[in-house]
């Protein structure tokens, strides 16, 4: 009986510890796809960096200060696709669910100015 409940509590500290690996993994795979995304960002490869973005917010979604930061990166893509109305839609969403994360009213300011609702960009 001992023996049952030792093998027992090994097999749960291994399930519990193979849960932590699997966690790490997926926010080290989320932050490499949120650098490569960046990358991609930066060479104007846009349609690359949205997916990339998009898999690490799916990787890690919980991360708060990673989706900000995707977020906000994804409505740039948008707005320099053309999209205006979409990139204020979702600068509005980043706002509303960060007030304090001051890109995104700066980024909602610059598509007021494109869209020449300069009272508003104030």
């Amino acid at each position: 009986m001992a023996v049952k409940r030792v093998l027992l509590s090994l097999i749960i500290f291994m399930l519990s510890y193979a849960v932590s690996d699997a966690g790490e993994l997926f926010n080290q795979q989320a932050e490499e796809s949120f650098r490569e995304g960046i990358q991609a960002h930066r060479a104007g490869n846009l349609v690359e960096a949205g997916a990339l973005y998009q898999k690490a917010l799916m990787l890690n979604p919980n991360n708060a200060e990673m989706a900000k930061h995707i977020m906000n990166n994804h409505a740039i893509i948008v707005a320099k696709t053309g999209n205006l109305p979409q990139a204020e839609a979702m600068f509005k969403e980043l706002i509303n669910r960060y007030p304090d994360y001051k890109p995104a009213a700066i980024n909602l300011g610059f598509i007021y100015d494109k869209r020449r609702s300069r009272l508003e960009s104030l």
